[in-house]
């Protein structure tokens, strides 16, 4: 009976390892991105509990609702679980790009994965637009410069993308620059766009297949102003790109400890660093609002409270809290604060929510929020709107909406 009792322990002890190591290896292939800072305060409600996938918004038929897939999800989300309900287009992330060919670098998994993931998501019903993502946080910036900047570089580039996607049957291309560094960068990125549309137009009428759908993942202002000052070329990305996705999160994160702060916040009455003002620089920019996707994130960031009692947004923190590095994913927000029952709390005026515990502070989108910001996206008659990443929801709780 006692060598049972020792057989039984060590088995729930070699669970709980297998399930924590699930967990962090998770959020450790997220990689945040950029700048930022903000404060303000409001409501608390109680802690909600994880519920059953909503049905989706009524929204016109015209309109994009993204997501993107990380491919180190194959096995814990594969794209047979995917459903297309919720979505009309779905973003490989990510493949790279070869620093001595400037072709496109496809690894054995991704030879493996692709084709499935494309035939999987037109076979669905509904179906769903399969786009190949090139770059993203992890790339590196340089590579693109290197690429956009030579004539041979980007005609290299340009063929390889247009073969890489029909050859595994990819509905378009998205690239995901992470970020010009100056105003050369985005000089070249002109360049780059025009003559990637020409390719591909080129390709559609030869083979007489429909011109692949090209797309970018791009700051969340159209204009950078917190260090060098710099432009993106949106007369070009206007006339040659069939939309752009900007990265609306990351507003705040781990680099700026001493306050907590709503990283995805729709508004922010101190600070132009916010969803709403990003989107309005675009459009005023002359990027029409049909073809801005708007982003937002499914996982959120955390702060360790200075003062228990003091904790809305812009309280003293002394550090990042729980989760890898500040990160936490929407599933693993919504099952702490149940298990800490934790106060949440949804604040109206910039449209974003955080929960706390003891001395523990994690902002991120709620429900509500995500309803809010779906909203003000109709409001602004944008193309639509995208979330990062797939498989960091709670039962498609949010991307669901």
């Amino acid at each position: 009976m006692a060598k049972q009792r020792i057989s039984s322990l060590f088995l729930a002890i070699i669970v709980l390892i297998l399930v924590a190591s699930v967990s962090f290896s998770t959020a450790r292939n997220y990689q945040p991105t950029w700048d930022t800072r903000s404060p303000t305060l409001n409501c608390v409600a109680p802690s909600p509990s994880p519920k059953p996938a909503p049905s989706p918004s009524p929204y016109p038929d015209d309109v994009i609702k993204g997501g993107y897939w990380p491919s180190w999800l194959a096995y814990s989300l594969p794209p047979s679980s995917i459903p297309t309900l919720y979505f009309t287009h779905v973003f490989y992330a990510f493949v790279g790009i070869d620093a001595s060919s400037y072709g496109l670098s496809i690894t054995q998994p991704d030879d493996q994965w692709m084709g499935n993931f494309t035939a999987t998501l037109h076979a669905k019903k509904p179906l769903a637009q399969a786009l190949l993502a090139i770059g993203g946080a992890n790339s590196g910036s340089g590579i693109f410069s290197n690429m956009v900047s030579n004539p041979d570089n980007r005609a290299a580039f340009i063929k390889s993308t247009i073969a890489t996607a029909r050859k595994y049957g990819f509905d378009g291309l998205d690239i995901d620059w992470e970020f010009p560094n100056n105003p050369t960068d985005m000089s070249n990125l002109e360049v780059f766009f025009k003559e990637w549309r020409e390719a591909v137009e080129s390709e559609a009428s030869a083979s007489s297949k429909p011109p692949l759908l090209l797309s970018a993942a791009v700051y969340f202002a159209s204009s950078f102003f917190l260090d060098l000052p710099r432009t993106y070329p949106t007369d070009a990305i206007a006339k040659y790109l069939d939309f752009v996705n900007p990265m609306c999160f990351d507003y705040h994160g781990s680099w700026d400890t001493s306050v907590t702060g709503e990283h995805a916040l729709l508004y922010d009455k101190t600070s132009n660093i916010s969803t709403s003002y990003g989107i309005s620089s675009w459009i005023e920019a002359g990027v029409p609002p049909k073809k801005l996707v708007m982003g937002m994130p499914l996982y959120g960031k955390s702060w360790e409270l200075k003062h228990p009692k003091n904790h809305g947004i812009g309280a003293p923190a002394n550090g990042v809290g729980p989760g890898n590095n500040g990160i936490m994913l929407y599933s693993d927000i919504v099952k702490y604060n149940d298990e800490h029952y934790a106060h949440v709390v949804y604040d109206g005026d910039t449209v974003s929510e955080y929960s706390y515990s003891g001395t523990d502070w994690i902002g991120y989108d709620g429900p509500t929020s995500v309803e809010k910001k779906v909203e003000y996206a109709k409001t602004q008659n944008l193309g639509g709107y995208f979330f990062w990443a797939l498989g960091y929801d709670m039962n498609w709780t949010l991307s669901g909406i």
